[in-house]
């Protein structure tokens, strides 16, 4: 329809009160099939065009509205459709007004308030402030009670409770018609009073206006399937709850509960689906809010489950790993652990300990730091709270008994190795001391043995539990001290004897030419050749002492007890 209208009036009411009959007269023809039955003749929208009294007018007859059927689902639905379809035939105009007919002499019923709600939804909460003209059929009714003592105007200021505040809601915009009337002057005037009032609307019902209350129309398809929808998805979410407790009865398997989880996810979807464009007024609960709630319970209970599940697989893989690096540790004795072997151990357990603080725990600690949550191929993605720490209090103290455990083979195997380093040096150096003579007068091999042996002393004496490890080396570094005093007799001893070889000699060959007396040759000797008189002299002396100190035994043994005695 491309003509253009200068008014377009859509015809809303309940079946029986004339809609079509006032259309006709709107009009000027009769151009919609009119009954005064209460059986509606109009099941789908209509429109006319026409030319009444200098106007352009472009009429639309609606099904009926307010009928027996408005409290069924169907009738919302239908009725929303059928607005839809109305506004979707509307041409363009210079105004587009709603016209809701009602039937003089009716009462509000409580009908009416509920079919008032239903065109609320489908043209907005402000249709009848800013769109809306009453037209009153049934004129002719109205003449025939009063008589000509009360005007229209009149009747319409002495209503009171609904219908008083359905006039208010529309600024008094009323009309009074009289379908049947053959007079043009009647009929003119009350074309010329409804246009008045189009008139006096400060908007026109545009399309614009018709798809903002378009959520509306959804709000209103809703309820209109509510029962419907709502025992659909308390089955379904019935049949999802039955399903977790039989998971939670059975062994719990995480695939079971992801697709659990994946299922009522997808039936959230279908209720967010069904909830999404519907208009609620602020503050208002979402007709699908039962249903929502219950369906998110069971997505939470699925994932506190699998959460649970994840906390279980995690445990399980620590005490695993951590079994693992307990039974190396037990296998590698201080007495068989080398450095390398036990440095090894070590970074095992580093690496174990990092790989779990990826998950949140510091072991050594006994608590959480701060991480981001780790992603395993066998668990899954798992991000840890605080409460939760708690769960691992027993993998915490394996964490803490390993460390300590390999603390201790730490300690013992460096213990064992400084021992054998130290054994190791005591048996060297006794190996060297023994084969150094007995009749050795040089100290330069010894000093070097001497000089370890102090180093090595120095090393570990400040070391805790070394005490008795060096008793033997100190027991070495004595015999050496010893042998080094040894060395130094030896010496002298062999200085002497050479000495009293030289002397001796001499004494006898100067005695046996003069016939002296050995003393008075020593004393002739000293005045000839002081230097050898004293060097006798001294010698005695010295050889005396030497013999006090032992020294003589050596000196027998080297064949000189003749020049001892002398």
């Amino acid at each position: 329809m491309t003509s253009v209208s200068d008014y377009t009036l859509i015809l809303i009411g309940k079946t029986g009160f004339g809609k079509s009959a006032t259309g006709n007269t709107i009009i000027g023809a009769h151009e919609f099939l009119d009954s005064d039955s209460c059986e509606s003749v109009t099941s789908e929208c209509q429109v006319a065009q026409g030319e009444n009294f200098g106007f352009h007018l472009t009429v639309i007859d609606t099904p009926g509205v307010m009928d027996t059927l408005v409290n069924s689902d169907e009738a919302k639905e239908k009725t929303c459709q059928a607005m839809i379809d109305a506004i979707s035939k509307c041409p363009k105009s210079k105004k587009r007004a709603l016209c809701l007919v009602l039937k003089y002499g009716e009462r509000f019923t409580d009908e009416n308030k509920k079919s008032l709600y239903i065109l609320t939804r489908v043209f907005g909460a402000e249709f009848l402030a800013k769109f809306c003209v009453i037209i009153f059929t049934h004129g002719d009714s109205f003449d025939a009670n009063n008589k000509g003592t009360k005007s229209f105007d009149e009747w319409c200021h002495e209503q009171t409770l609904e219908m008083a505040q359905l006039f208010k809601e529309c600024s008094n915009r009323c009309v009074l018609f009289r379908n049947k009337t053959e007079n043009d002057d009647i009929k003119k005037k009350q074309i010329e009073e409804l246009i008045k009032h189009v008139e006096d609307l400060k908007e026109s019902y545009t399309d614009e206006k018709f798809t903002e209350a378009k959520k509306r129309h959804q709000r209103l398809f809703l309820e209109a399937n509510l029962t419907k929808i709502l025992n659909m998805f308390n089955t379904k979410n019935q049949s999802l709850q039955q399903e977790l407790d039989e998971i939670i009865l059975n062994e719990i398997r995480r695939e079971k509960l992801q697709d659990l989880k994946n299922k009522t996810e997808g039936v959230l979807t279908e209720i967010d689906k069904d909830d999404d464009g519907v208009f609620y007024d602020i503050g208002e609960v979402s007709l699908l809010e039962d249903p929502r709630m219950c369906t998110q319970k069971i997505i939470k209970n699925c994932d506190d489950l699998l959460h649970l599940e994840k906390l279980k697989a995690l445990q399980l893989k620590i005490q695993s790993d951590v079994k693992l690096l307990e039974s190396k540790c037990i296998n590698c004795t201080p007495s068989k652990c080398s450095i390398e072997s036990m440095e090894n151990l070590e970074q095992e357990m580093k690496e174990l300990f990092g790989k779990y603080n990826k998950y949140g725990f510091d072991f050594c600690r006994g608590d959480l730091i701060e991480f981001q949550p780790h992603i395993d191929k066998d668990i899954g993605e798992l991000r840890l709270s605080e409460k939760e720490l708690s769960f691992f209090n027993d993998e915490i103290e394996k964490f803490n008994r390993l460390a300590n455990a390999l603390c201790r083979l730490r300690n013992g195997v460096v213990f064992e190795n400084n021992r054998n380093e130290i054994q190791g040096k005591t048996r060297s150096l006794r190996r060297e001391l023994d084969a150094v003579l007995s009749s050795e007068i040089s100290t330069g091999t010894l000093t070097i043995l001497k000089d370890e042996a102090e180093s090595v002393l120095r090393k570990w004496e400040e070391v805790e539990d070394m005490a008795e490890i060096l008793e033997p080396l100190r027991e070495v570094h004595r015999r050496i001290e010893q042998k080094i005093k040894d060395c130094k007799i030896n010496l002298k001893v062999e200085i002497i004897s050479g000495a009293v070889s030289v002397a001796s000699g001499a004494v006898g060959v100067v005695g046996g030419v003069a016939g002296l007396s050995k003393n008075a040759v020593a004393i002739g000797v000293s005045k000839a050749a002081p230097g050898v008189g004293k060097t006798l002299i001294a010698g005695g002396d010295v050889v005396k002492s030497l013999v006090k100190g032992g020294v003589a035994e050596k000196l027998k043994r080297n064949g000189s007890k003749k020049n001892t005695e002398e």
